[in-house]
Protein backbone atom coordinates (compact mmCIF):
# COMPACT_ATOMS: atom_id res chain seq x y z
CA UNK A 1 0.00 0.00 0.00
CA UNK A 2 1.44 3.56 -0.92
CA UNK A 3 0.21 6.99 -0.49
CA UNK A 4 1.90 7.25 -3.90
CA UNK A 5 -1.03 4.70 -5.10
CA UNK A 6 -3.57 7.37 -3.14
CA UNK A 7 -2.33 10.17 -4.67
CA UNK A 8 -3.09 8.73 -8.10
CA UNK A 9 -6.13 7.37 -7.12
CA UNK A 10 -7.84 10.80 -6.25
CA UNK A 11 -5.80 12.44 -9.55
CA UNK A 12 -7.84 9.81 -11.58
CA UNK A 13 -11.12 10.40 -9.42
CA UNK A 14 -11.27 14.16 -10.10
CA UNK A 15 -10.39 14.25 -13.60
CA UNK A 16 -12.06 10.99 -14.99
CA UNK A 17 -15.90 11.06 -14.49
CA UNK A 18 -16.69 7.61 -15.98
CA UNK A 19 -13.60 6.28 -13.66
CA UNK A 20 -15.44 8.04 -10.78
CA UNK A 21 -18.85 6.92 -11.94
CA UNK A 22 -17.89 3.35 -11.92
CA UNK A 23 -16.36 3.36 -8.56
CA UNK A 24 -19.12 4.63 -6.93
CA UNK A 25 -21.81 2.65 -8.70
CA UNK A 26 -20.60 0.07 -6.63
CA UNK A 27 -23.29 -1.05 -3.86
CA UNK A 28 -21.12 -1.75 -1.21
CA UNK A 29 -17.72 -0.69 0.23
CA UNK A 30 -16.33 -4.55 -0.07
CA UNK A 31 -17.24 -3.82 -4.02
CA UNK A 32 -15.81 -0.45 -4.27
CA UNK A 33 -12.88 -1.58 -2.44
CA UNK A 34 -12.40 -4.60 -4.91
CA UNK A 35 -12.56 -2.27 -8.27
CA UNK A 36 -10.09 0.18 -7.03
CA UNK A 37 -7.86 -2.93 -6.42
CA UNK A 38 -8.79 -4.27 -9.67
CA UNK A 39 -7.70 -1.21 -11.36
CA UNK A 40 -4.21 -1.26 -9.88
CA UNK A 41 -5.00 1.00 -6.87
CA UNK A 42 -3.46 -0.57 -3.07
CA UNK A 43 -4.04 2.46 -0.11
CA UNK A 44 -4.87 2.25 3.03
CA UNK A 45 -8.22 4.85 4.35
CA UNK A 46 -5.07 6.44 6.87
CA UNK A 47 -3.12 6.63 3.57
CA UNK A 48 -5.81 8.37 1.49
CA UNK A 49 -6.34 10.47 4.27
CA UNK A 50 -3.20 11.22 4.40
CA UNK A 51 -2.78 12.64 0.23
CA UNK A 52 -6.44 13.93 0.64
CA UNK A 53 -5.81 16.45 3.43
CA UNK A 54 -2.09 17.55 1.46
CA UNK A 55 -3.79 18.45 -1.02
CA UNK A 56 -6.97 20.07 0.27
CA UNK A 57 -7.00 22.99 -1.26
CA UNK A 58 -9.95 24.91 -2.85
CA UNK A 59 -9.23 23.50 -6.47
CA UNK A 60 -9.77 20.10 -5.13
CA UNK A 61 -12.45 20.36 -2.95
CA UNK A 62 -14.39 22.30 -6.76
CA UNK A 63 -13.33 20.03 -8.86
CA UNK A 64 -14.85 17.21 -7.39
CA UNK A 65 -18.08 18.48 -6.81
CA UNK A 66 -20.51 16.13 -8.43
CA UNK A 67 -18.45 13.14 -8.10
CA UNK A 68 -17.50 10.31 -6.21
CA UNK A 69 -15.26 12.31 -4.01
CA UNK A 70 -17.07 14.49 -1.69
CA UNK A 71 -14.12 15.78 1.29
CA UNK A 72 -13.05 12.97 3.21
CA UNK A 73 -16.28 11.57 2.69
CA UNK A 74 -15.03 9.33 -0.36
CA UNK A 75 -17.53 6.98 -1.31
CA UNK A 76 -15.24 4.64 -2.75
CA UNK A 77 -12.50 4.72 0.25
CA UNK A 78 -14.25 3.46 3.23
CA UNK A 79 -12.31 0.02 3.65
Amino acid sequence: MSTLSASKFILRMKTDQDFAHYIASADSKEKRHNLIQSNGYHFSQDEFNKIFDEHNDEALINSMRGNALRGRECVCCKL
